[in-house]
């Protein structure tokens, strides 16, 4: 080989060389597009996750406050600071919530029966005013 050969020989590797790097460019642009998109929606979804888990806790503790001022939940004094749940009292049955209901029930059927008995009426007499 001559010195001619071996010139236009290296000038092809070369340039063969350039075009590689120019490849591994593009690609790693793409990698690093790739990567960036990544590494931005798993931020995005990990802020998104602890707002919603924020949100949560304040119902949770809103939630224990109301508890706590009706009576139904209670700290202990230790140091663990627990809570116990105080049951409420159960409401005691009564006589006349079912009669008043059932009386309620009683005036709605026979308001029912009136109307019902009124619309027969007005519809009997059309029928009767068209024949």
């Amino acid at each position: 080989m001559s010195d001619i050969d071996l010139k236009r020989k290296a000038e092809e590797l070369e340039q063969t060389l350039h075009k590689q790097f120019e490849v591994i460019k593009s690609d790693s642009q793409t990698w690093v597009k790739l990567g960036g998109t990544v590494l931005i929606s798993g931020l995005v979804t990990f802020g998104i996750v602890r707002a919603i888990q924020g949100r949560k806790s304040k119902k949770i503790e809103d939630a224990v406050k109301r508890l706590e001022q009706e009576g139904m939940l209670s700290r202990s004094p230790a140091p663990e600071d627990r809570y116990y749940y105080n049951p409420a009292p159960a409401p005691k049955a009564s006589f006349w919530a079912p009669v008043g209901q059932r009386i309620l029930m009683a005036a709605f059927e026979f308001v029912k029966a009136k109307v019902m008995a009124d619309l027969a009426e007005k519809v009997h007499r059309n029928d009767t005013r068209k024949h």
